[in-house]
């Protein structure tokens, strides 16, 4: 397959693995070369003929003891853990407590919190 208009400085992908359903995991080196891929979609449609969707790997990360005084439900709440945590903008996905708030002692003062 020829990828037209694209260059493929800074690919570098680790492993396919095709499923058996018929999609393939393809695990990239970069954040850059995924950016690379997304590009490539409507030469890969054309390709294969048909629907291609590209999907980011979201994972799970367990943040222990952190004050339940932060307000998971503000939308400024995923901003200011990137900012803090030096991460790209808009790389979390979503936060939510690890035990529901109704569950916790009126004197809990730190939680898990799965983001």
């Amino acid at each position: 397959m020829e990828v037209t208009g694209a260059s493929d400085e800074g690919f570098e992908a680790i492993c396919a693995t095709k499923l058996r359903n018929g999609g393939i995991v393809l695990e990239l080196r970069s954040g850059d070369a995924a950016v690379l891929v997304r590009s490539w979609k409507d030469d890969f449609a054309r390709y294969f003929e048909g629907d291609v969707i590209i999907r980011d790997q979201e994972y799970t990360v367990l943040a222990e003891r952190v004050p339940t005084r932060l307000l998971v439900d503000v939308p400024e709440a995923k901003a200011k853990i990137e900012r803090d945590s030096w991460l790209q903008e808009n790389s979390i996905a979503s936060i939510k407590w690890f035990k529901p708030e109704n569950k916790r002692k009126e004197t809990q003062n730190a939680a898990h919190l799965l983001i």
